[in-house]
């Protein structure tokens, strides 16, 4: 049980906010209020299952107090419970997803919370869509029900769809996903290695590049399917057998068997082109919603591409994709001012 003090005044500052630390007081302040001042004590409830109460802030001279409760994933939030320390609970409204807000009592009180273990989904059915996640042993779960997963469900996930387009479709007939896990930063190839070279085949132009948002109205010529790129990169350098020369493409190289990956997904994962991470890009909100359901990291790097750029000096640079701005630009492969993310996707 964690406690915090604050106290009610007039003169008191009209929002403060501290995250929940593990010790005893992890919030106080020291005025000595006005007319009228109380003090109030809030015990948090961290033996809680299947889910926490991780922050808190207060606000209107402290009289008002927000937590923020979250569920782990495969449960289910029911009811945040305020109680008085002589009995008696306090009303708790709903302010945002996950927020909840209340007047604090003059008296000591506890905030507590409870979740419920979230039984088995159904698989969708139809068509896939952004958003929805693919289970290990295929299960296509849709992304309406990503919260409402099973604890064994969420231990299944593998990928979260991004694309599901028809022959005319910016990608063609395919459906991608992405994984779940993204690497560190890292160097598309290492300085002085046959990476620093031009190859045609796994060159791909954006129609804009270098502003915010390309990646949302960008069209692409030349090679939009990163699934052979590696191939194609193999057969124009000579040192590939040396892994550390590829830094982001031996990432995804041992993508599978670094996430314990087996079956069919233990293999066939791929460093996507920038035509494929501009897609991804255009359906980052659906997706990262999933990944916090997942309770995985969202997409918020710039990654790279396994294109080769089209632009002056092509050689030396690849193209990536900035997830939070939306900018496509070129990136010296092996700078170490270029050190860009990676993430894996793959063909369902």
């Amino acid at each position: 049980m964690r406690k915090i003090r604050g106290k009610c005044a007039a003169l008191l500052s009209a929002l403060a906010i501290a995250a929940c630390a593990s010790s005893l007081a992890a919030c106080s302040d020291e005025d000595d209020g006005g007319s009228g001042s109380y003090e109030w004590y809030m015990n948090v409830d961290d033996t809680i299952t299947g889910g926490s109460i991780s922050c808190f802030y207060y606000y209107e001279n402290e009289t008002k107090v927000k937590v923020v409760v979250t569920a782990e994933p495969g449960y289910t939030l029911e009811a945040v419970i305020v109680t008085k320390a002589g009995g008696g609970n306090v009303d708790v409204a709903m302010v945002d997803e996950g927020v909840y807000s209340f007047t604090a009592p003059n008296a000591e009180f506890t905030v507590s919370a409870t979740f419920r273990e979230n039984s088995d989904v159904a698989a969708a059915t139809g068509s896939a869509a952004a958003g929805d996640v693919i289970l290990s042993d295929g299960t296509r779960i849709s992304a309406s029900s990503v919260s409402a997963m099973s604890p064994a469900q969420v231990n299944k996930a593998v990928a979260v769809v991004f694309y599901s387009g028809s022959a005319s479709g910016i990608l063609g007939e395919r459906t991608l996903a992405v994984g779940l896990n993204t690497s560190g930063s890292v160097k598309w190839a290492l300085d002085k290695t046959d990476g620093e070279k031009n190859v045609e085949s796994i060159k791909c132009a954006p129609s804009t590049y270098n502003a915010n948002e390309t990646a949302k109205t960008a069209t692409f010529s030349g090679d939009t399917d990163g699934s052979d790129n590696w191939s194609a990169l193999c057969e124009a350098v000579n040192d590939e057998a040396d892994a550390s020369n590829y830094p982001a493409w031996t990432w995804v190289n041992q993508y599978a068997a670094a996430n314990s990956l087996s079956g069919a997904f233990g293999d066939g994962w791929y460093m996507p082109t920038v035509a494929e991470l501009s897609v991804l890009y255009r359906a980052e909100s659906v997706v990262n919603r999933s990944m916090r359901r997942l309770g995985k990291e969202e997409l918020v790097s710039s990654f790279w591409s396994s294109s080769q750029s089209t632009r002056e000096y092509a050689a030396y640079f690849a193209w990536a994709v900035d997830m939070i701005s939306g900018k496509i630009s070129d990136k010296s492969k092996s700078s170490k001012y270029s050190s860009e993310h990676v993430c894996a996707v793959r063909s369902l």
